[in-house]
């Protein structure tokens, strides 16, 4: 299977600080969101693997070097509103989503509320952390699937076996992330119907009948019935 040897560390840090943006980049640590956390100068810290990556609810996420992207962003925001946590991931969302589009041409799209598809296999995730003080955006991103990622039922990739992206494909999808959730983060409600238009039009077994101002889904059951969702089942 291809994989890239590692992100350009220097070329991330470069192109950030001239945005303005203090970003760390390191060709593996144990979680972007725990270093990003501890690290108070960083707006964002990106790696090439993780060893204890983790998904929602605790699960393992598997980040082997070489195959994939992870990178977590800081919003400094104290004492936060529970309607603006909720808007933060589908934020995050909506920044990944278009990165990846503007840069490859792909037509990635959100499952809701927080993983990016395409071609029906989810290539992304996203977990948003909360201290009181920090919100910690991290994402995970398959650029290659490895051979433990690929025997995940549903993981897909951004791009496929043989591929040859252009040089910095994957370190500009990062920057333009980074910048599109720092820049949304003044105004989360903003992106709402960016992410509408991005949104999937099923979400496990039910069918989406509309996205909510609040990002809370509103499905139809098999039976026909209406159930309103706030959080990932």
């Amino acid at each position: 299977m291809l994989q890239l040897k590692s992100l350009d560390l220097n070329y991330l840090e470069r192109t950030a600080e001239k945005s303005g943006i203090v970003l760390r980049a390191y060709r593996e640590v144990t979680s972007t969101n725990d270093i990003c956390l501890v690290d108070r100068e960083a707006d964002a810290v990106a790696a090439s693997g993780q060893t204890s990556g983790r998904g929602t609810r605790g699960r393992p996420y598997i980040c082997p070097i070489g195959y994939g992207v992870y990178f977590s962003v800081k919003i400094r925001k104290t004492g936060a509103s529970s309607d603006f946590l909720r808007a933060v991931t589908p934020m995050c969302g909506v920044s990944l989503a278009l990165a990846v589009r503007g840069k490859t041409g792909k037509d990635a799209r959100i499952k809701w509320v927080n993983d990016l598809y395409l071609s029906g296999k989810k290539i992304a995730g996203i977990l948003c952390e909360y201290n009181g003080r920090d919100i910690i955006c991290g994402i995970g991103l398959n650029l290659f699937l490895s051979e433990a990622v690929a025997e995940v039922p549903g993981a897909g990739s951004l791009f496929a076996d043989g591929d040859t992206p252009p040089e910095h494909t994957a370190e500009d999808i990062v920057l333009d992330t980074v910048r599109g959730i720092l820049r949304c983060a003044d105004s989360p409600e903003e992106c709402f119907e960016q992410y509408r238009g991005l949104l999937l039009p099923e979400y496990r077994q039910y069918t989406v009948l509309r996205l909510n101002p609040d990002f809370t889904l509103t499905v139809r059951d098999s039976g026909g019935g209406e159930i309103t969702f706030d959080s990932p089942i």
